[in-house]
């Protein structure tokens, strides 16, 4: 393409073409708005703008949190593609816009001494003490990519939201006897005595004819059929295969050394206990009690807001403290023996002090000691080296061969065979023959692929492009086909008999259902028809995690009235369960007036969330958005999904 754009240039017409562009810059000049205006915004409600960089920065931070929760598994770009979050996050912020382009045409505002005092009861700007730090804002808002302008602009909308909020449910208010309703029914609790009837335990059934079975077969073909298989061959290459061409001196392992060597050494630790106070004067009349005798953490808590758990830093390295505390304060910690209490250290904080419970001693390992480990690394660096180098060769050959068998033959590669596989790995003695990552990973790509589709060299784990590669080719599909009545006669005869047994579970179910209805006991039904009784105190509608009952169970019941009986199938579908409450418990709200409480504002949150939400879909009907899909595009491009 970009040869092509190139010998386009040479043709006289656009010589021409460019000509007049440039004549025209010079003279008018190029203004900002014709590089920046289109693509600063990336949609607009009314006359409230979305900006693009705050657009950007809210999908990739939410991308980065999500990153964190899967444990690094996924970058942020395959997150934003599988997630879309790049549209989860400019639906949300239009919503906002249309919001506050209404809000502004209202006429409501939010003065800077309510934000002030918003920001100020968030909490996670506060010191220990309790006082708001402009510095440690600056601090996380800078670990979280945010200005100081984003924060105000959402802390005013989040309380334009609850002045909108408010206003809206004004009319509507959500009474609290529904919560106490609510309650009533969801701390209801219920008795039941229940008979079950298991299908296994029935041996009263007739023979199978053969037309019987055969009637069966026909019912059931598409039970037995065989499984897809499919043969193939491929070429794996991995850093393991280059093992034997590397080669390392001394020099080589003596540079690995050097260049590892932080893996090699254990820091000094020291385990600290550490108290801040709000002055200097308190930090020394709390230093003296101290050394005068007072035990660390019974004075340190006294004197200040600490817990003695708080006060407990854990393990830290002499940059750990310099990052946290300042150099002084490393330096004067390391300085002190174990039990020892350090001088008085400022910080963003407070005053500081400072107390060691315990020394870790600093280590390295030396080269001999990590000589094996390091050569093994070393040699699959090398190795995988080695592998990238061979890779174009393979492309090569492929591409003047069109297959993988001669590739095989011409790089005396190994070509690894499968032979009617199924989509598990075994063979037509239901063998498996599919053993280990690498394996696996090929197998599932033959079964993803189809027959004379080009081979081309493929990563095995797309996340980790050092683990190796290959090259597939689907040779042969062999589709289901269905298994002679002979083959599987046992398998019909014992789903036949399957089928009686719980038929005749069924007809028992329904004779103990009709006599315990007639008023006999249960236990004596069940004692003569060989079922098993037993009984459910104290069900409830959400099961614990100690509860065993089946879900349907449960379900049925919370369905019947008090005296009902119905029939339920067992859970492991051998037979049936007959059921019959016996008592109803409702939930008790005035002794749980804690519980209801949270169930009433879980319930008016709710509500307003959705009057909002409902809110918010008028105004962008009547603020139709306007987006430009193509900045969209052009930082979360699918292309890579």
């Amino acid at each position: 393409m970009l040869l092509k754009l190139r010998g386009g240039l040479d043709h006289f017409l656009v010589t021409i073409l460019l000509g007049v562009l440039i004549a025209a810059f010079a003279i008018w000049g190029v203004g900002p708005g014709m590089l920046n205006s289109a693509t600063n915004t990336v949609a607009t409600v009314g006359s409230t703008d979305v900006p693009t960089a705050k657009y950007v920065n809210a999908v990739q931070r939410r991308a980065q949190n999500l990153q964190q929760q899967f444990g690094g598994q996924f970058d942020t770009a395959q997150i934003i593609n599988l997630m879309r979050i790049d549209q989860q996050i400019l639906n949300q912020m239009v919503a906002e816009a249309a919001v506050k382009e209404h809000s502004n045409g209202l006429g409501l505002r939010v003065v800077p001494s309510v934000v002030a005092k918003e920001l100020r009861q968030l909490g996670a700007f506060n010191l220990p003490d309790g006082t708001f730090s402009p510095e440690l804002m600056r601090q996380m808002l800078a670990q979280n990519a945010i200005t100081e302008d984003e924060l105000i602009d959402d802390l005013r909308a989040s309380l334009i939201r609850q002045q909108l909020t408010a206003a809206i449910t004004a009319n509507a208010p959500v009474p609290y006897d529904l919560a106490e309703q609510l309650y009533i029914w969801q701390a209801e609790r219920r008795k039941a005595s229940m008979i079950n009837i298991t299908a296994d335990d029935i041996t009263d059934i007739p023979t199978a004819t053969e037309e019987d079975l055969q009637a069966e077969y026909d019912a059931t073909k598409s039970s037995f059929m065989t499984p897809e298989r499919r043969s193939y061959h491929y070429i794996l290459l991995t850093p393991d295969n280059f093992l034997d061409q590397v080669v390392l001196s001394e020099e080589d392992i003596l540079a690995a050394y050097d260049e590892r060597r932080d893996e090699y050494v254990q820091e000094e630790l020291r385990a600290i206990q550490q108290v801040t106070l709000p002055s200097e004067e308190a930090a020394l009349v709390l230093r003296d009690t101290i050394l005068s005798g007072d035990e660390f953490v019974e004075a340190a808590v006294a004197a200040s807001e600490f817990t003695a758990s708080e006060l407990e830093l854990g393990d830290l390295s002499y940059q750990d403290i310099v990052q946290d505390f300042g150099a002084g304060a490393a330096d004067d910690v390391f300085g002190l023996s174990d039990g020892a209490i350090s001088e008085i250290h400022r910080s963003v904080a407070g005053w500081n002090i400072f107390r060691v419970v315990g020394i870790t001693e600093g280590a390295e390992q030396t080269l001999e000691q990590v000589r094996d480990l390091l050569t093994q690394a070393v040699k699959r660096d090398y190795a995988t080296d080695l592998l990238y180098d061979f890779m174009p060769e393979i492309e090569d050959v492929l591409a003047a061969e069109g297959n993988i068998r001669t590739v095989a033959e011409k790089l005396s590669l190994n070509l690894v065979e499968a032979t009617a596989l199924d989509n598990q790995g075994r063979n037509e003695e239901f063998v498996q023959t599919i053993n280990g990552t690498n394996t696996a990973r090929i197998h599932q790509a033959a079964f993803a692929g189809e027959v004379g589709i080009e081979a081309e060299l493929t990563d095995l784990n797309p996340a980790d492009t050092s683990d190796g590669t290959y090259l597939l080719e689907v040779t042969d599909v062999i589709d289901p086909a269905q298994i002679p009545f002979e083959d599987v006669r046992a398998d019909i005869i014992s789903g036949w008999q399957t089928k009686k047994r719980l038929a005749k579970a069924g007809e028992l179910a329904e004779q103990a259902a009709n006599r315990l209805r007639a008023g006999e006991e249960y236990e004596s039904i069940s004692e003569s028809m060989g079922g098993t009784a037993f009984s459910a105190r104290n069900v409830t509608r959400t099961p614990s995690e100690e509860s065993t009952l089946d879900g349907a169970i449960r379900n049925l019941i919370f369905s019947l009235q008090k005296g009902e009986i119905d029939i339920e199938r067992a859970s492991d579908n051998n037979g049936y369960v007959i059921v019959r409450v016996d008592d109803i418990t409702p939930g008790n709200p005035i002794r749980a007036a804690g519980k209801v409480s949270e169930l009433d504002a879980t319930i008016k949150a709710q509500f307003s969330d959705d009057l909002f939400a409902q809110y918010q879909a008028y105004l962008l009907q009547r603020f139709e958005p306007s987006i430009n899909y193509g900045i969209v595009e052009a930082n979360f491009s699918r292309d890579n999904e």
